[in-house]
């Protein structure tokens, strides 16, 4: 996907003077850029091909961005069934900070469960370290 969007720019540039000159004219360019953009469209919003996963946190913005979100991926037809929750606060009676935080994030969760009963909701809790290499990205999938 990143080669095809990176060919488009490509030509996309090419259409405002960053191009070769010697290339094909300006209509033709468009209508090949119109051409990549509907096959990019059709492979989006084919389901035998193409799920949109969103990954959100436990907070009201991004309850917020997730409606946007669905609304863009709904109105391009792009298949969404599953929502990762993810950096869900651990429980820590030691910590004032973090328990506030963990009950403003509970009381969030209780709202995104009812507002996306229809989704697959994978919750993941937050994790001491960043999730890079190989080792780490089995153990993610284990929790998926």
């Amino acid at each position: 996907m990143r080669m095809k969007l990176g060919q488009i720019w490509g030509k996309f540039k090419g259409l405002f003077g960053a191009g070769d000159q010697d290339g094909p004219g300006k209509l033709e360019m468009l209508n090949e850029f119109k051409s990549k953009i509907e096959s990019a469209m059709i492979e989006l919003s084919d389901p035998d091909k193409t799920e949109f996963v969103i990954v959100m946190i436990p907070e009201m913005m991004a309850v917020l961005e997730t409606e946007r979100l669905l609304s863009t991926l709904y109105e391009y037809e792009i298949p969404v069934h599953n929502i990762v929750i993810n950096m869900i606060i651990p429980e820590n009676p030691d910590c004032d900070f973090c328990s506030s935080r963990r009950a403003m994030q509970q009381n969030n969760l209780k709202e995104i469960r009812e507002l996306y009963d229809e989704f697959n909701l994978v919750e993941l809790p937050l994790v001491s370290n960043e999730i890079r290499g190989v080792d780490s990205l089995r153990e993610l999938s284990k929790r998926i």
